[in-house]
């Protein structure tokens, strides 16, 4: 199955964005340059945040971590072909994406 999205769930919101930030910021445009879509979930606190990595050139939510809203986020965009990847999410928000997955088999 080709990926067509990857889609990065990052429980995220720090004063800085620092290597982390760097690092996706260069995994996603190598994922653009091959055609796959880059997408950011980031929490809602995030918003307010001024990093030094400038993302605008990919398309960023900001949701309410918690298990229930997650999942509608997911729901609702998430589609055959899509890859999750994840940064410090709890055990509990994991298994919440793993049952949704396997509901949506």
């Amino acid at each position: 199955m080709k990926i067509k999205k990857v889609i990065f769930i990052c429980n995220y919101a720090a004063n800085y964005g620092g290597n982390f930030l760097a690092s996706l910021k260069k995994l996603s445009k190598f994922l653009n340059d091959k055609n796959i879509c880059v997408e950011y979930i980031f929490p809602l606190c995030a918003r307010e945040k001024n990093w030094e990595i400038d993302l605008s050139d990919f398309k960023i939510h900001y949701i309410r971590m918690d298990g229930a809203h997650l999942n509608h986020f997911l729901k609702k965009y998430l589609r055959n072909g899509d890859l999750i990847h994840t940064h410090f999410l709890d055990g509990r928000g994991l298994l919440g994406i793993k049952k949704l997955l396997h509901q949506k088999m």
